[in-house]
């Protein structure tokens, strides 16, 4: 057996692997996805994800194995690391002087065929493969190592979205006081999340069609996970953008609002179903403040208040008040409620009281803590009441801008 040399820029790839705090965690269902897939196109009992640390290759998805590793001098992927700009395929390890005396092929899993794509990042460091293996000797066709090649770039954008989160939970506390931090976040999040994640989408709708006649309802399964995993991940991050679109533009504009003519059109365009009534009295005063700021937390109260209303007869009640140097506005419901609890993690960001139930219903943890930042960006606060299957009301202030 001949054992891998190390690659001439080992520290620095090293370095690179620890940045993406991947080693050792948890499986995950669109890593999982991607080697089943690697497989059905393949033809081949065994796929891998793996990763080449100092000592171990460690497989971060697996099909058809049951080790979680293997030693760094056994890994057929540390001998493909070393030429990062091709793909290694060994068609009989038996055969080949640098494996046929490998362990991995003179006993379990007995490997005799071997097809990796390195797993490059975008700084061009290797960090290990993707690869399909087979207990048998096999060529493989150029159009197979082409698909292995597509879901290999899609690894590695899994792998930079897994950096780029920990990134943002990292920095999340900031960004939240910093209106400046969290437009220069979303400016990074715009450019370097969202193309490789509309990628991923795509990628899944080709493979669909390219393989739709070789794959069976399993791996038709894993392809539509996958498409909804990247759906997802837009949610989130357009989230983020509308948060920081949402919490900049409030001073921009200070206008004189007409509640009588401004609470009808918003509730119009919010469409509430015809078992859901909504109540305000007809004599609102006028206003001055930023419309659009008061036009996104209304929409957002009003909206969860619709959403969330689980009674046959729903009710939502709107009322504005006005005292020295502040407006009061209220809206209550008598919906589900909010478990007490859970109460105090409303208006955190991301956060969702169920997340299962909020994703089916098109949330994604941002609406109020949009709100929250608004209404602090116009001098009031926020408070909530919630007594759980009878209803929740939001208390907000606005300081008053008197016209000129």
């Amino acid at each position: 057996m001949l054992e891998p040399a190390l690659p001439a820029n080992e520290k620095e790839r090293l370095h690179a692997l620890s940045e993406y705090q991947v080693m050792d965690s948890l499986p995950e269902e669109d890593y999982d996805n991607i080697t089943r897939l690697a497989s059905q196109i393949c033809g081949t009992p065994i796929s891998l994800i793996t990763l080449i640390d100092e000592n171990r290759q460690w497989f971060k998805s697996r099909q058809g194995l049951t080790a979680t590793e293997t030693p760094r001098e056994e890994a057929f992927c540390a001998h493909g690391i070393l030429n990062p700009d091709q793909a290694l395929v060994v068609p009989n390890a038996n055969e080949d002087d640098r494996f046929k005396e490998n362990p991995l092929v003179t006993g379990e899993p007995y490997v005799e065929f071997y097809a990796g794509i390195p797993l490059v990042t975008p700084d061009g460091f290797p960090l290990g493969s993707l690869c399909v293996i087979d207990n048998k000797p096999r060529e493989i066709a150029p159009e197979k190592i082409e698909s292995l090649k597509i879901l290999a770039n899609q690894v590695v954008k899994l792998l930079e979205l897994r950096r780029l989160v920990f990134t943002l939970k990292k920095t999340q506390k900031e960004l939240e006081n910093s209106v400046s931090n969290l437009e220069e976040f979303a400016y990074v999040i715009s450019h370097d999340i969202k193309a490789p994640i509309r990628n991923m989408r795509h990628l899944a709708e080709a493979i669909s069609e390219d393989y739709e006649d070789k794959l069976d309802a399993e791996g038709k399964k894993y392809l539509k996970r996958l498409e909804e995993s990247a759906n997802d991940s837009m949610d989130y991050i357009e989230g983020v953008l509308n948060y920081s679109k949402a919490t900049h533009l409030v001073k921009i504009n200070s206008d004189k609002i007409d509640l009588n003519k401004f609470l009808p059109k918003l509730i119009q365009y919010l469409s509430p179903p015809p078992h859901i009534k909504i109540y305000y009295r007809e004599d609102l005063p006028s206003i001055k403040t930023s419309k659009i700021a008061l036009q996104q937390i209304l929409s957002n109260l009003i909206s969860n208040a619709i959403k969330y209303n689980d009674k046959d007869k729903g009710l939502i009640n709107i009322e504005v008040n006005s005292e020295k140097d502040f407006y009061f506005f209220k809206v209550a419901d008598n919906g589900r409620g909010i478990p007490q609890d859970k109460l105090g993690n409303i208006f955190s960001l991301f956060y969702m009281v169920n997340k299962k139930d909020a994703k089916r219903k098109g949330s994604t943890g941002i609406g109020l803590s949009i709100v929250e930042k608004l209404v602090k960006n116009l001098g009031g606060e926020i408070k909530t009441k919630s007594i759980e299957k009878e209803g929740t009301e939001f208390i907000f202030s606005i300081k008053k801008e008197f016209f000129g």
